[in-house]
């Protein structure tokens, strides 16, 4: 059960693990200010007035586990040449465990735009009619969530005789001697713009589009975007050609043949995402019936 935590700036936040998933937050929010730290966690234990809470907050345990969580991401920061800021980052989603699922309701869809205007609108320049392609209704849409926060969405267009969003931008008819997907518009925001999550997003498309029966898997991205070319290319994806998006900017097309595919992140729990989108990938298979 979370428990609700006000902060000095009079915010509010909720914890499940005090002593470890508050002081990462402290230590990201306060940017390693020991100080700053040192006078939160004071208040936080002045102002608790529940047993419950005091008994996790212990002041001394808390101030000694915070110099010795500082002390060891600073060191691995600095031997492996990581950002400490990055090193946090994993460790919260590490501990927060980000729950997927699929947009069912209207209001499920409506999170899936408001987080895609965020990114495409907002950050990169796309035409607020880029937002949707009249594809929505048969596409599965991937929702990722931390506390019930959406953090992530993808969605997996699917193959039939409208074609998929690609078909709009390039020919794609000597790519379709195989069963093919798009994985569309795959955003997350901000701060959790991750290599992790990012790859776990794809990794799930990816399981879906191969228990659907594809064996070939496009999606598109700005050209400029180095980031998402190189984890797209890691990932196994190809080079299909450059065209116009939205007649705003040059955008680079890519397919996957799931021969080709590879992973080049040893830690990533690949055979449980797999599990995961086949039950994702059955719930909508229910809910189009």
């Amino acid at each position: 059960m979370a428990i609700p935590i006000e902060l000095l700036d009079g915010s509010t936040i909720e914890v499940k693990d005090c002593e470890f998933d508050l002081l990462l937050y402290l230590l990201y929010k306060h940017n390693f200010d020991r100080v700053k730290i040192r006078e939160e966690i004071e208040s936080i234990c002045e102002k608790s007035l529940s047993p419950a809470i005091m008994k996790i907050l212990l002041r001394q345990s808390l101030l000694e586990f915070s110099s010795e969580l500082s002390n060891k991401i600073l060191s691995k920061s600095i031997t492996e040449q990581i950002p400490h800021t990055k090193i946090i980052e994993d460790m919260i989603i590490d501990i927060n465990k980000i729950k997927y699922t699929i947009a069912e309701t209207a209001s499920d869809m409506r999170k899936v735009l408001r987080l895609r205007k965020s990114i495409f609108v907002k950050e990169e320049g796309y035409p607020t009619d880029g937002l949707i392609n009249g594809f929505e209704r048969k596409s599965l849409h991937v929702i990722a969530k931390i506390r019930d926060s959406v953090v992530g969405v993808v969605s997996i267009a699917f193959d039939g005789p409208e074609g998929i969003p690609l078909d709009r931008f390039l020919d794609l008819t000597a790519y379709k001697d195989k069963k093919v997907v798009e994985v569309d518009k795959l955003a997350v925001i901000g701060d959790k713009r991750k290599r992790e999550l990012s790859f776990q997003l794809m990794w799930l498309s990816y399981s879906i589009a191969r228990y659907w029966g594809a064996e070939r898997m496009f999606i598109f991205t700005l050209s400029k975007k180095s980031e998402n070319l190189t984890i797209y290319k890691r990932f196994g994806f190809k080079d299909i050609g450059i065209f116009n998006v939205f007649g705003l900017e040059k955008a680079t097309a890519l397919k996957l043949d799931f021969e080709d595919l590879h992973t080049y992140e040893k830690k990533l729990n690949t055979d449980e995402l797999l599990r995961l989108g086949k039950k994702l990938l059955n719930r909508f298979s229910l809910s189009q019936q």
